[in-house]
């Protein structure tokens, strides 16, 4: 398996530690020597800073692993008091058989870090925070999204993509259950 390095964002370093994207993240230091792994654990929003735990094994030592909480910023980079930086690197499992820049074009254009959208302004809790706190599959997240946006940005096309959410997952319980009752 290929692994293709794509750039830092906090929200494909959310999907990666939540398991809702298959992907690792490295931390590097400024020669791109991977020094060890990462682990998103918050978001200070006091600090505007991303917390990770950071997994790093001596080179003394390939038995002892030190771990501890770094603090970054948006752009996955740590700065110490003597001005040494360490920076984050998302790398994604690309099969050889794929066109290996078109899939990670895709996941770099999905995955953009942006400020909160506007349909979102009125929510208490964005919806993306809400989908990885709880762990939600790919079709109940878009629900929530769309459900979420509908009033203020999809309209009538928002709640379609809702229904076809929801049947696909009506439809998967009824396959997985041999359930042959009807509705």
């Amino acid at each position: 398996m290929k692994y293709k390095e794509i750039p830092f964002n906090i929200t494909l370093a959310k999907l990666i530690s939540s398991g809702s994207v298959c992907g690792r993240l490295k931390l590097m230091s400024v020669s791109h020597k991977c020094l060890g792994t990462a682990e998103f654990q918050k978001y200070s929003s006091e600090d505007n800073l991303y917390i990770f735990k950071i997994t790093k094994v001596p080179k003394t030592d390939i038995t002892e692993r030190i771990e501890s909480l770094l603090t970054f910023d948006v752009n996955g980079v740590h700065k110490y008091p003597n001005g040494y930086t360490e920076h984050l690197v998302i790398e994604i499992p690309v099969e050889d058989s794929y066109d290996d820049d078109a899939v990670v074009n895709t996941l770099d254009d999905s995955f953009v870090v942006q400020e909160k959208d506007p349909h979102y302004h009125k929510c208490k809790i964005e919806p993306i925070d809400y989908i990885l706190a709880n762990n939600l599959g790919f079709c109940e997240g878009n629900i929530v999204k769309y459900i979420t946006r509908y009033k203020d940005k999809g309209g009538k096309d928002d709640l379609r993509k809702i229904k076809v959410y929801v049947d696909y997952l009506i439809d998967k319980l009824t396959k997985e259950n041999n359930d042959t009752t009807s509705d």
